[in-house]
């Protein structure tokens, strides 16, 4: 007990005070711009006041304290403990734990466990304190075991995956491929698809998080507003969970398609996981090396699965309307001879006139059907979802071409 004292730092923020039932006052009073750091669990006033601030910019400032305090050097393991003081939602608990997990990773430091819940909390106070624990192998047993406490989660569920996705051209870790995987073999002159696969990915999932502002502002004027929000949060899944995806393209194809049937909210979800598993299913069919028409073929039979679970055609002014004609470009540009690269330019070129074209779209089908003639006028954004990573996917694939 004194060695887990001793290894813990803790710090929180009020955005309001609690209400001690004796005293019937508030213990401190914050104005409409304020928060309280460093506050005490009873209610008691902080060690600062501050203006408010997004709260990824509170939560750097509170671990900041804390891994100062415990004097943490790069390497070493902790366990993370995000806590609501009381009154906080669980939604806006969870983003401050996903900026907290990724601030100390960012900061060179192994986290082992990681759990956000109300364990000790001041009554109605809003607000959430972070607790960070150095730990060892005798620590981390000690809080794996079973234990009888209701609101303690099952030791499981404390547990982080490993490293996030590696930076494209760093060495791979040494170690047996996930089960069912099989090495692709590399192609003649070039690094082996698994690692160009790697590359498309990280580079994928990074531009559909930048452009995670404008699709939401284009979500909100014709959607519920949440795309850009849904597509950052799927690739901020798949980074974390990529390095445990395996060699082969299908085995990969597949593993993205149960990160982003997780990870993806509302419909884009299951249209996306679809898409990617009849992907997989193509290119394990093709066996070997997948060739250009191999992935061609890929891409039509996905967007043939996603026409087919959300009932929507080109026209109804969907995600279909980028994907359709970018899929027809590329066979049809491979069938007449074209080099790969040069197939899929054609390919963003079709998905960015398809994509241009939904705007004089009556919406029939998704989430601007319910609009009418209100969302005629403006782009939609399930379509330039689309436009955006598959010119991403030529611009990587084909760099140096």
């Amino acid at each position: 007990m004194r060695a887990g004292a001793a290894a813990v730092g803790s710090m929180g923020v009020g955005l309001s005070a609690c209400t001690v039932p004796a005293a019937g006052r508030p213990g401190f009073e914050l104005g409409p711009d304020e928060v309280e750091l460093g506050l005490g669990i009873h209610g008691e006033a902080g060690v600062r006041r501050t203006a408010v601030a997004p709260a990824d910019v509170v939560v750097d400032t509170l671990l900041d304290r804390i891994t100062a305090d415990l004097a943490l050097a790069p390497g070493e393991r902790v366990a993370l403990l995000v806590n609501n003081l009381g009154g906080t939602p669980l939604m806006e608990l969870q983003i401050v734990a996903r900026r907290a997990v990724r601030r100390l990773t960012e900061q060179g430091f192994r986290l082992e466990r990681a759990w956000t819940g109300s364990f000790l909390t001041a009554l109605e106070m809003a607000g959430c304190s972070l607790s960070v624990l150095r730990v060892d192998d005798r620590l981390l047993e000690r809080l794996d075991a079973p234990v009888s406490a209701p609101a303690w989660p099952a030791a499981h569920l404390g547990r982080v995956r490993p490293e996030p996705l590696r930076v494209p051209g760093t060495p791979a870790p040494g170690g047996v491929p996930a089960a069912g995987s099989r090495p692709a073999a590399a192609a003649a002159g070039g690094p082996p698809p698994r690692r160009v696969l790697e590359r498309v990915v990280e580079e994928v999932c990074a531009a559909l998080v930048a452009a995670e502002p404008e699709l939401t502002m284009m979500d909100q004027a014709v959607g519920d507003g949440d795309l850009g929000i849904s597509l950052a949060r799927g690739a901020e899944a798949v980074r974390r969970e990529f390095p445990g995806y395996g060699e082969d393209p299908a085995a990969v194809l597949r593993a993205l398609s149960a990160t982003l049937r997780r990870a993806l909210g509302g419909t884009s979800g299951p249209l996306y996981a679809v898409l990617l598993l009849r992907a997989a299913a193509v290119l394990e069919e093709a066996g070997g090396v997948p060739a250009a028409r191999d992935w061609a073929r890929a891409l039509a039979e996905g967007a043939r699965a996603v026409s087919e679970l959300g009932g929507a055609e080109v026209g109804d002014r969907t995600m279909l309307d980028a994907l359709v004609p970018a899929a027809d470009a590329l066979r049809q540009a491979l069938d007449g001879g074209a080099e790969p690269c040069d197939a899929l330019s054609a390919a963003v070129e079709a998905a960015r006139k398809g994509t241009a074209a939904t705007a004089a779209m009556t919406p029939r089908r998704g989430r601007s059907s319910y609009l009418g003639e209100r969302a005629v006028g403006r782009v939609d954004p399930g379509a330039e979802a689309v436009a955006i990573w598959l010119e991403v996917v030529s611009r990587t694939v084909c760099e140096g071409n």
